[in-house]
């Protein structure tokens, strides 16, 4: 899994491993073709080509408008602050540590969460390793097992 640093506020206190909503589209997509399972290939034995009911998306918009209020949508990042939390980017991305008032107070928990569970990979173990972690920004910096 890949991490990433984000600055939020002190107070924010959005429920960890929990993705957060602002990067979840609230609006349902299409629908599955009931007419080609979703493949978007024409469902008749023997015939081949696209699908006629989805024109080969292997997908349908109930109504036109919706496809446009879905496309429409933007995502909407946490608040930011000078707070300090460690994210989760694997997924649409969700809050994996609580807030710190400093990038030390960060490092101290993660360094003690790699003794305490272990779960950590791919980093140095010793704390004069970590300040560099911030500036890497979810590049395989920080992996979990």
């Amino acid at each position: 899994m890949e991490c990433e640093i984000r600055r939020v506020r002190h107070d924010f206190n959005w429920p960890l491993d929990e993705r957060w909503g602002g990067f979840l589209n609230p609006r349902p997509g299409p629908r599955v073709c009931k007419a080609c399972d979703g493949s978007g290939q024409n469902a008749r034995l023997g015939v081949y080509g696209r699908c006629k009911k989805c024109r080969g998306n292997g997908s349908k918009w109930r109504r036109p408008k919706d496809k446009r209020r879905y496309d429409r949508w933007r995502p909407s990042n946490p608040p930011k602050g000078d707070g300090w939390q460690l994210w989760e980017t694997t997924s649409e991305g969700s809050p994996i540590s609580p807030v710190f008032a400093t990038q030390q107070a960060l490092i101290s928990w993660l360094v003690a969460d790699v003794v305490r569970k272990g779960r950590w990979i791919g980093v140095e173990r010793t704390h004069d390793r970590w300040p560099d972690v911030p500036r890497h920004r979810g590049h395989g910096s920080v992996v979990m097992s």
